[in-house]
């Protein structure tokens, strides 16, 4: 194209636009600028409904945490509290076979 004189859009160098720049002024305002803005608006629709949805996954993931924790501490007290019956059981036991005997 530079050989042959042409700029970078394949235009002479003394090409003049046919179009006024109001006429592409108003062009790009009445039909291009609106449908720029309805896209961004859908983007940020888009964007705040994704930031929702991980927000809500994180808030699930936490809560899952939170839960298997709370559901490993009520565990162990539960493996705890069974021991202790499992102490104290025997002696009772015991105490109702000797009672059992005695009376």
């Amino acid at each position: 194209m530079i050989v042959t004189g042409l700029d970078y859009w394949g235009h002479t160098l003394n090409n003049m636009p046919l179009n006024s720049y109001n006429t592409i002024y108003d062009y790009l305002a009445k039909y291009i600028l609106p449908y720029l803005k309805d896209v961004e608006a859908e983007y940020r629709v888009f964007y705040s409904l994704a930031q929702n949805d991980s927000r809500k996954l994180e808030i699930a993931k936490n809560a899952i945490k939170h839960n298997k924790f709370t559901l490993s501490v009520l565990d162990k007290n539960k493996q705890d509290l069974l021991l202790e019956l499992q102490h104290v059981s025997r002696p009772i036991k015991c105490a109702f076979f000797v009672q059992s005997i005695l009376y």
